[in-house]
Order: C-alpha cells, then sequence, then structure tokens
C-alpha cells in the first residue's frame, strides 16, 4: 500500500466509519434495551468531536516541541492533520461512540 492509498483511506475514513455505525445501529436499536438512534447519533458526534480535538492538540503541541527543539519550522503538519490524523480520529471517536452505546446497560427502576 502506497502513501496516497493510505491518505485517501484516512480521508474516507469517516464514512466509512459512519457506514460501520449506520449498519449496527439500525440492527441493534431497541426501545427495550434503551439503544436509541438519538442516543447512538448524541454519543457518536460526542466521541468523534472529542476524538478529533484530541488529535489536534496533539498535533499543536508536537508543531511547538518540533519547532523549540529543532529551530526548523513545521509548516506542513496542519496539512498533515486536515488530510490524515483529523479525518481518522474522527472515525476512530466514532467507533468509540458505537462501543460505548453498544456496552452501555439500561437503568431499570424496579417498583
Amino acid at each position: 500500500m502506497n502513501i496516497l492509498e493510505i491518505i485517501w483511506l484516512a480521508v474516507f475514513s469517516p464514512v466509512l466509519a459512519t457506514i460501520v455505525v449506520v449498519i449496527v445501529g439500525a440492527y441493534f436499536s431497541s426501545p427495550n434495551t434503551g439503544r436509541t438512534v438519538k442516543k447512538l447519533v448524541i454519543w457518536v458526534l460526542i466521541f468523534s468531536a472529542v476524538g478529533a480535538l484530541l488529535s489536534l492538540m496533539a498535533t499543536i503541541a508536537w508543531m511547538i516541541w518540533y519547532e523549540k527543539t529543532t529551530g526548523f519550522s513545521a509548516g506542513n503538519a496542519p496539512i498533515g492533520w486536515i488530510f490524515v490524523y483529523g479525518p481518522a480520529s474522527f472515525a476512530v471517536g466514532e467507533l468509540v461512540g458505537l462501543g460505548f452505546w453498544l456496552c452501555r446497560k439500561r437503568h431499570v427502576v424496579v417498583p
């Protein structure tokens, strides 16, 4: 697998993860278990945003460290985040949100 295939896979990974989330969500959603599509969307959006934000903060921290230790500019690092790290971490966040939604137990109040 060459570098262009890796970049294309990273760019389209959120779309692939969304397809997986939709298929698994449609199969496992049930009001009886407390797994609703609304909760799935909320958890997936929260975890994907957190994943993208964490990778952005890591990229900025790496840029600062690199520029201070070497004296050279890390000018292309934002492009790497936009095309590779950001979409890939967003997709990982989607899948983590799906896993969190699947593993949550419904709290049933017994009278």
